[in-house]
């Protein structure tokens, strides 16, 4: 039943019956007592008035003496026992019995009054303790209102009131979780709001020094007017390319972007990657040497997987110098498939290593037109798709990107 499944339901409950098992023991010996006590008095005047018959009445018989006694019978004469001052309606035949009777009586209401007290100072006690325990949750659900989450667990009984108590701490904890990634994505955005700005800043007010230029210089040679023009089209391209690569960022960080996992050939991907840097590879004459069996597969997203491939090839090629190599090898082994983009360029210090997929983090020798955030967007693709990337580097010596596919995400 659901009354005992409650720690202190159970406790009054047991502490009651404890209670009046006690109380009907101790009735029990007291009557018993009470008992003896008018036995030995009835006995003992119904022996004496025996002896003074047989005194008085020697001739009497035994056996007429016996079969009176033990006739059972109601009636009696009321007036010859009020001769001898009983009073049939309110005294004992032997004298004193009344107030052993009365005592007895008396006794047993206190006894049972005794125990009622005692049964009603459990029930307050373990009201009040439970009170006690209602106000400290009451206690806790305030701070949880007014965003305090201390909260000590000490109870690990298994009643109501402590599973309430501990579905609270598992909501403390989640609030409490849920409370610092919220701090802490405010942080965030803080920061991307403050980079956005930072990065947003150089290309339009080179756009508007331009733009002033072409406006107020009307005898501006034709030759800078159009130079003037693509420097504001390359700055244009520029900020939307970011604003792009961001509203893809916010959208993988919000949760609204579903990976179409699927089977990939490694190979196909690559060639469809590069077929889209083609035009940055041949700016810089850079030759690709592709090493992938064709038999290696990955499961993924094809669009997202290009993307973030993409942009890693884009950063090798950027790094590169003209008339370089990059190296594009997979291979595989029992627990992942590896893919490994290593350019021959002048490299990354240690510290570009540890923030180079940090958003807005640009390296040492990175261009002007960078943004630092393609390898950010790579990173996060990788990692909720498929996998995870490293980045090792010499400086001098090139850069290798490695990305790793999990087995338990590869056919």
């Amino acid at each position: 039943m659901k009354i005992f499944s409650d720690k202190d339901n159970r406790h009054f409950i047991i502490l009651v019956i404890i209670c009046l098992i006690i109380m009907v023991m101790t009735l029990l010996l007291i009557n018993n007592h009470n008992k003896n006590t008018i036995y030995d008095e009835f006995n003992g005047t119904l022996s004496q008035i025996i002896a003074s018959l047989q005194e008085k009445y020697p001739d009497i018989k035994e056996e007429e003496i016996i079969a009176i006694l033990n006739s059972p019978s109601h009636d009696y004469d009321t007036n010859l026992l009020k001769r001898y001052g009983i009073d049939p309606e309110n005294d004992f035949l032997v004298a004193g019995l009344n107030t052993k009777y009365t005592n007895s009586l008396l006794l047993n209401i206190l006894i049972v009054i005794i125990f009622g007290i005692v049964v009603i100072f459990i029930y307050v006690y373990i009201t009040h303790k439970r009170e006690r325990r209602i106000s400290a949750l009451n206690k806790i659900i305030h701070n949880i209102n007014n965003n305090i989450y201390d909260l000590d667990i000490t109870e690990n009984s298994e009643d109501d009131l402590s599973n309430i108590r501990n579905e609270l701490y598992k909501t403390t904890l989640m609030l409490k979780r849920a409370a610092l990634d919220s701090d802490q994505k405010r942080l965030s955005l803080k920061d991307s709001v403050a980079d956005i700005s930072h990065q947003l800043k150089t290309p339009l007010t080179s756009i508007s020094i331009l733009l002033d230029n072409i406006i107020e210089d009307d005898a501006m040679a034709p030759e800078v007017r159009k130079k003037f023009l693509k420097d504001i089209r390359f700055q244009i391209d520029n900020v939307n390319n970011l604003l792009i690569t961001l509203l893809k960022l916010s959208r993988i960080d919000a949760g609204v972007v579903t990976f179409q996992r699927q089977e990939i050939n490694l190979k196909n991907l690559i060639n469809q990657v590069v077929a889209n840097m083609a035009i940055n590879l041949d700016l810089k004459d850079i030759k690709l040497r592709i090493d992938i069996d064709s038999s290696l597969h990955i499961l993924g997203d094809v669009s997202w997987e290009v993307e973030a491939i993409g942009n890693v090839l884009k950063n090798c090629i950027d790094y590169s110098e003209v008339g370089g190599g990059i190296e594009i090898v997979g291979t595989e082994n029992q627990f992942f498939v590896k893919l490994q983009i290593t350019d021959h360029g002048c490299g990354m210090s240690l510290k570009d290593q540890r923030h180079i997929f940090d958003r807005f983090y640009k390296g040492e020798n990175s261009g002007s037109s960078s943004f630092g955030i393609g390898l950010s967007l790579a990173r996060t693709i990788i990692e909720q798709d498929s996998g995870f990337i490293s980045v090792s580097s010499t400086i001098g010596a090139g850069t290798t990107f490695t990305i790793k596919y999990i087995k338990n995400k590869v056919k």
